[in-house]
C-alpha cells in the first residue's frame, strides 16, 4: 500500500512588477497623506474657535485685530496674558490662531 505523496514544492503565483509598484506607490500615497493631515499645523479662522457666540464672539474678534494691529503681526510682542487669551481661545495653538487675524 504505497501513498502517491506529491513532493514538488507548491506552484507560485506570478505577480507582475506592475502590480508591486502600484501597490508601493498606493502605500507611500497613503503615508504621505496621513503625514500631511497629522504634521502639519492647523489653520483656524478667525471666529472659529470662540467658545461665546454672539456679541462676545465679535467682541473678542475685534480685539483680536485690534492686539494684532498693535504689535505689527509680532506674536512674541504681546502681553503674557494676551498670549494666554489666544493659547486658551484657540485651544493650545495660540500662535497660529493669532495669525489668522492677518488684516
Amino acid at each position: 500500500m504505497s501513498a502517491d505523496v506529491n513532493t514538488d514544492p507548491p506552484a507560485r503565483a506570478n505577480v507582475s512588477p506592475a502590480v508591486i509598484a502600484a501597490g508601493a506607490v498606493a502605500i507611500l500615497a497613503l503615508l504621505a497623506f496621513l503625514g500631511y493631515q497629522t504634521l502639519l499645523p492647523k489653520s483656524y479662522a478667525p471666529t472659529t474657535l470662540v467658545k461665546n457666540s454672539g456679541a462676545s464672539q465679535q467682541a473678542f474678534v475685534t480685539w483680536a485685530k485690534q492686539k494684532y494691529q498693535e504689535v505689527g503681526g509680532d506674536y512674541s510682542k504681546l502681553a503674557p496674558g494676551d498670549q494666554q487669551r489666544f493659547t486658551t481661545a484657540s485651544r493650545g495653538q495660540g500662535k497660529t490662531y493669532f495669525q489668522s487675524f492677518k488684516p
